[in-house]
């Protein structure tokens, strides 16, 4: 999905390039800590926990990339380089989907994404438009129908007119919504550190550390 989003949001033209381009703009990758170096003196500011996290996190995504991402780059350069947005050799591909670029964009994925059952399995996946809710309580909860193949969501309170529509993301501790999503909501609550790295679901936005 990363390599997508950086194929489609470098086109010259993409039915997708509108979408992407509000998904980094509703959410900047530089404010989630996932993405800043390990050299960084922001980084250094994190406290000891959530720096664990990180890197833990950095690790993961840079032995996927290697592992994975290295090989399907250099398999599919034909298609990743559609729109001229790199190749065709394979090395300029390389150099394009890079790991740097890799984890601002699976950083912003992984705070915009939803997790829902769908067709009888527990699926990650974003929902143009939707996805872009940002935090907040108003009533709204959704769901994925499998008979109609559609995701649903549905207001059980009446919502002012004129007023934000807003997604409850869960009841995160600190650490973990600033690991995510690259802020801390008012009111929660300081991060046991058993609970640091203890998947978690609410009724809908992603919430394991390990996604």
């Amino acid at each position: 999905m990363s390599l997508f989003i950086l194929r489609e949001g470098s086109r010259s033209s993409s039915p997708f390039a509108p979408y992407i381009l509000a998904l980094f703009n509703g959410h900047d990758p530089d404010s989630i800590p996932k993405t800043w170096s390990q050299n960084s003196s922001r980084f250094a500011a994190l406290n000891y926990d959530l720096q664990a996290m990180v890197r833990k996190w950095q690790l993961k995504v840079s032995v996927v990339y290697q592992h994975i991402a290295v090989h399907v780059i250099q398999k599919y350069t034909t298609q990743l380089s559609e729109g001229g947005v790199c190749g065709p050799s394979t090395t300029s591909c390389l150099e394009f989907y890079s790991l740097e670029r890799v984890i601002k964009v699976l950083a912003v994925v992984q705070a915009r994404d939803w997790a829902l059952p769908m067709h009888g399995v527990y699926r990650q996946f974003l929902a143009p438009l939707i996805d872009l809710l940002n935090f907040g309580q108003v009533g709204i909860r959704v769901h994925f129908n499998d008979k109609r193949r559609a995701f649903i969501a549905i207001a059980h309170k009446g919502v002012k007119s004129g007023s934000e529509l807003l997604f409850y993301y869960g009841q995160f501790c600190r650490d973990q919504s600033m690991l995510i999503y690259g802020f801390i909501p008012e009111g929660s609550r300081p991060c046991r550190r058993a609970s640091l790295n203890r998947p978690r679901r609410n009724n809908g936005k992603a919430a394991t550390l390990s996604s």
